[in-house]
């Protein structure tokens, strides 16, 4: 651990692989963290073993925001929690008829933050970042000392404040999501009601909460989707979505305003496609290919996470 402290952390990582090769073993405390820098090893972790390495680790803030690994995300690799969540996602919360019905949400939303960052002309900086779950992002990014010392007691006294913070933040968000489910429950049901016996609740205008709660209240799925597993389902879609996209939005910005001649072409491309009207319409994306070399530039030389994404091994690799 003494090897990662006084310099970025990703510098020390590529000090320790010039000096002991490309897949290094590091004791970080109780935890055992095997660590790949170079091509070839990253293609064995990464595509032909990737099912070895499919599991992420689920940290003690992470653990309080996914009611102990029961999103997404988290859920155990191949389990059958983990199966009938991806196939959830699959055929009813993100399928491409789904997708398209929420674009007039998108372009609403798309618009709205423009006309806010133009709505500050004044003001000497306009901070994108500020405007999504940072203090919640903050949490799950943060370095917990239970992490490192899971036995600790000590650990747990000193890495009490981020913990109660996280359990405070949790509490809230979940507050409102119990909230939310309690209307839309309410709403589906006199739905039914209005509709008959032989309708299950289902409307051309149903979002993501409503298909949740039908399928919690017919039983389809070979899990429970208990209120605890909707809610944080929703919290993991909306939340790292909203974090990837802000994220990749302020580094395409700030490499514009860095670049006059960029910005002035992108600009220059919208208004001879548009004029001076509003753009907002998704149907131009393919007539903008300079504007999609502007977005994939950022993701090309600003990684949207320091290191590459932590997996958990699901065989012991050290015998």
């Amino acid at each position: 651990m003494h090897s990662l402290l006084g310099a970025l952390q990703h510098h020390a990582m590529r000090r320790l692989a010039r000096r002991y090769g490309p897949v290094m073993l590091l004791r970080l405390s109780y935890v055992r963290t095997v660590v790949v820098s170079s091509p070839e090893a990253a293609r064995e972790v990464m595509k032909t073993h990737d099912t070895i390495f499919a599991n992420r680790p689920v940290y003690v803030t992470m653990d309080i925001f996914t009611f102990g690994g029961q999103s997404i995300s988290f859920a155990p690799y191949g389990s059958r929690h983990w199966k009938e969540l991806r196939r959830l996602c699959a055929t009813d919360l993100l399928s491409p008829k789904r997708i398209l019905s929420f674009r007039p949400i998108r372009e609403e939303e798309m618009a709205g933050m423009v006309r806010s960052v133009a709505a500050s002309p004044t003001a000497p900086l306009v901070n994108v970042s500020d405007r999504e779950m940072e203090k919640v992002l903050n949490l799950l990014a943060g370095f917990n000392l239970v992490d490192m010392f899971p036995t600790s007691r000590l650990a747990r006294v000193l890495g009490g404040r981020s913990l109660r913070a996280a359990r405070q933040v949790h509490a809230r968000i979940h507050s409102i999501m119990v909230s939310m489910i309690r209307d839309h429950a309410t709403a589906v049901e006199s739905r039914v009601a209005v509709a008959g016996r032989g309708n299950n609740g289902a409307a051309d205008n149903e979002d993501l909460l409503d298909t949740l709660l039908r399928l919690q209240r017919d039983g389809v799925l070979d899990t429970t989707l208990s209120t605890e597993i909707i809610s944080a389902t929703l919290f993991e879609l909306f939340s790292t979505g909203s974090e990837t996209t802000a994220t990749t939005i302020t580094w395409a910005m700030s490499e514009l305003m860095r670049n006059p001649r960029a910005m002035e072409r992108a600009q220059s491309d919208i208004r001879k496609l548009h004029g001076k009207a509003e753009v907002k319409e998704e149907d131009i994306e393919g007539k903008l290919h300079y504007l999609q070399t502007v977005i994939k530039e950022p993701l090309r030389l600003h990684a949207l996470k320091d290191r590459g994404e932590l997996n958990r091994s699901l065989k012991n690799l050290f015998r």
